[in-house]
């Protein structure tokens, strides 16, 4: 008959989201997660929990987690995860954005565009397409309206968030990460090389990775006047 249920014992919470989750409704069986140390460790029902968020809910929210930020992907300094996870519940049409996220190795440029439109909604400009003009936006606050950057503003520009050309290659590395993921129950999965055009890599003069911070220079200035 075969065992009906499965433990995975693992203190990283990372994994509910990254694979039972989105897993448990393939599965015949009940999966439950083994989590926590001493007193805090707990048993999760993972399957139970999949099957009353639903599978729609449970891809939404793999692709949010993978967005922002996980082993492979980098974080939108000071969002964390739980603000995005909140925008994402009070705004219900970018559940479709992240559900139908990832299910070939390339990204098309509306999703790009629905990517961007949820990312200016993290730094809480809801009715904003554009990071560039956001980054602006936000400088200006810092700043002063009227007023020009010197160098003894007080000014952290980390809390600006990635102009659009930055953004791009970081959606494409999200969604070769999303892919794998999607994919892990295939005995054999063809996938295209890290650094292949379109994947948010590449090699640098030491033939080694690392992530390609701006897709390309364009005319649009990273933070239009």
């Amino acid at each position: 008959m075969g065992n009906k249920s499965a433990v995975v014992r693992t203190p990283d919470t990372n994994i509910l989201v990254d694979i039972l989750l989105h897993h448990a409704h393939a599965q015949q069986i009940t999966i439950y997660l083994d989590t926590g140390m001493g007193k805090h460790r707990r048993l999760i029902n993972v399957s139970k929990l999949a099957e009353r968020k639903g599978a729609e809910y449970c891809t939404a929210i793999l692709g949010l987690y993978v967005f922002t930020g996980e082993d492979a992907t980098s974080a939108f300094k000071g969002k964390g995860k739980v603000g995005p996870l909140k925008k994402l519940h009070n705004h219900q049409a970018f559940n479709t954005t992240f559900r139908s996220f990832s299910y070939d190795w390339s990204v098309g440029a509306e999703k790009i565009d629905e990517l961007e439109a949820f990312t200016c909604l993290i730094y809480g400009y809801a009715h904003e397409k554009c990071l560039n003009t956001v980054r602006s936006l936000i400088l200006k606050k810092m700043v002063g309206e009227d007023a020009r950057r010197t160098a003894k503003s007080k000014v952290d520009l980390s809390r600006l968030p990635p102009c659009r050309d930055n953004l791009v290659p970081h959606i494409q590395r999200v969604n070769h990460r999303l892919v794998c993921y999607k994919r892990a129950g295939q005995a054999i999965v063809w996938r295209p090389k890290l650094h292949d055009p379109g994947q948010g890599w590449e090699k640098n003069d030491n033939d080694s990775l690392e992530p390609i911070y701006l897709e390309q220079l364009t005319n649009t200035p990273i933070i239009p006047c």
